[in-house]
């Protein structure tokens, strides 16, 4: 018996987003007293990371809408049509942009050792 593509397409999203604020925790745990060459190297893995979260979320989001006959036009307009109908795709999203930022501020902190 085969799973529901849009099924797994939600499963997926979650991973996505788990995985995701998972390692940006892992690597804000490493990095106790960062030097300025490692808090770089780390924002820039970060920012990376979730770039192409975002970009696979986005994806799949355009393909489960192909699934229930709703196609977009394009990654920016099934973006917009996610932030629109206020999906489980603008949620995952916005959790992973909240992770990349805290995960930032928390360096920057870490590295002006306020």
């Amino acid at each position: 018996m085969s799973e529901d593509p849009r099924e797994v397409i939600r499963q997926e999203s979650f991973w996505f987003t788990a995985t995701t604020v998972g390692f940006t925790g892992f690597v804000g745990g490493l990095l106790e007293n960062p030097s300025l060459p490692a808090a770089v190297i780390a924002f820039g893995l970060i920012f990376v990371l979730w770039l192409y979260t975002v970009y696979l979320l986005v994806g799949r989001y355009q393909k489960y809408r192909e699934l229930n006959n709703q196609p977009v036009a394009g990654w920016w307009v099934a973006l917009a049509t996610a932030a629109k109908e206020m999906s489980g795709t603008l949620y995952c999203v916005g959790v992973v942009t909240f992770s990349m930022v805290g995960f930032s501020l928390i360096l920057w902190l870490r590295v002006i050792r306020l």
